[in-house]
Order: structure tokens, then sequence, then C-alpha cells
């Protein structure tokens, strides 16, 4: 028996159905090794752009290939690749708590915010993005919690020491190294 669909929410949920599924069925056939283990919802494909909302803390997201690709995480952080090419890079990003970092923020610094991000390459970690490209780490809304007279700062982890990362004016870190990413307050 057919079944008419009688409203455009229907339709759409459908799509969206049909595309998560297709999804899953490419990712498989392409990279059994390293699934993805977020949930991807309303992932967005634009012509520069992918944009790949994820919920969950650990599992391997694909860069999106031929474009950039945004990953932005449940707590509203997001980290931005360019387009990378060859593009057989995965992808494994999220929040971290003070308690989780790897060593103390320094002497006059006040955690806010932070993020971890592994980069792979055909199985193996990378400590900086292919060809010298940049990354953007974006925090969640906590900095306009706190006024204009707060002096704010990214610092990266070194594996011996704290770094710190140039930002824009939307608090956004670029950097071509990989590692864990913290907004803090001085």
């Amino acid at each position: 028996m057919k079944r008419n669909f009688r409203t455009m929410s229907e339709i759409l949920f459908g799509i969206c159905v049909l595309i998560i599924i297709t999804l899953i069925a490419v990712n498989s056939w392409m990279n059994v090794s390293n699934p993805i283990v977020y949930q991807l919802s309303n992932t967005y494909i634009g012509e520069d752009l992918a944009i790949v909302p994820v919920t969950g803390t650990t599992g391997m997201v694909n860069l999106v290939c031929g474009k950039g690709t945004l990953i932005r995480l449940d707590d509203g952080s997001a980290i931005t690749f360019p387009k990378i090419d060859p593009c057989n890079l995965s992808v494994s990003a999220s929040a971290v708590v003070e308690e989780e970092l790897p060593a103390k923020v320094p002497e006059g610094y006040d955690f806010l915010d932070a993020t971890t991000v592994n980069v792979l390459q055909e199985g193996k970690s990378l400590a900086m993005l292919p060809d010298n490209k940049k990354l953007s780490v974006s925090f969640a809304d906590n900095a306009s919690q706190l006024g204009t007279k707060s002096i704010l700062s990214v610092i990266r982890w070194t594996e011996s020491e704290w770094k710190k990362v140039s930002i824009d004016s939307r608090l956004k870190a670029v950097s071509s190294e990989i590692g864990v990413f913290v907004l803090v307050k001085q």
C-alpha cells in the first residue's frame, strides 16, 4: 500500500533519515577501522564548508574531502579545519574539565574552558596539520559572561609546558599544532 506524505515535516524527516543512513554506510565502506561513534545530527555540507554537529566524547569523525570541516561539540565549542588534501584525516575532539588537563594551568591564570583535539592520518597521531595548515578552536560562550575588563588568552599543552596560542577578536585560537587548548582568564 502506498503512503502519501501529508506534511512538509514528514518529507524533511524522511530525507534526514536517508542522509544519516547514507553517512553511516559510506563511513563503514571507507573506513571500517575507525567507525564514527559520535552521533551525527543535521550535517550540513555547503559549497566550501561541511558542518558536523556531534554528541559524545570519544570516537572519530572523518574530515570531508574537498571542503573545510567544522566540528561542533555539545558544549558549544567548535573546531574548524581548512580544506586538506589528501583528505585522509580523522579527528577526535571533546570538551575537557580542569581535572582532566595534562598539567595545572600556570599561576596567574584561571581555567574557563578546554577542548582537546586529536588528528590521525592513516592511523598515526599527528602533532601538526599537514602542509602547515591551521585549525581554529572556538569556545562556548563563556567569554560574554566575564565582562570587558577580563583579559582572556588561550594556552596549549606542548608535552612539557603550556604555551600561548594566537587568538582573534572572537576568541578563536588559531594553530597548526594539535592538542589540548585551554581558554583562561588572566
